[in-house]
């Protein structure tokens, strides 16, 4: 059997687009905050914080 990508990526991109799933719920009524996201290494010596951090 051969794995037809394109026809399996053109099925999902369009039931994605047709969900909507990639546009947000916004709620305006809501407080505003910024979520800051570190790099996607490690600095100095690894430990705990490290695995809350990059998870």
């Amino acid at each position: 059997m051969k794995y037809m990508t394109s026809e399996i990526e053109k099925k999902w991109q369009e039931r994605w687009k047709n969900d909507r799933i990639f546009e947000p719920a916004v709620d305006e009524s809501g407080k505003k905050f910024l979520i800051t996201v570190p790099w996607p290494y490690t600095s100095g010596s690894l430990h705990v914080g490290h695995g809350r951090t990059y998870t």
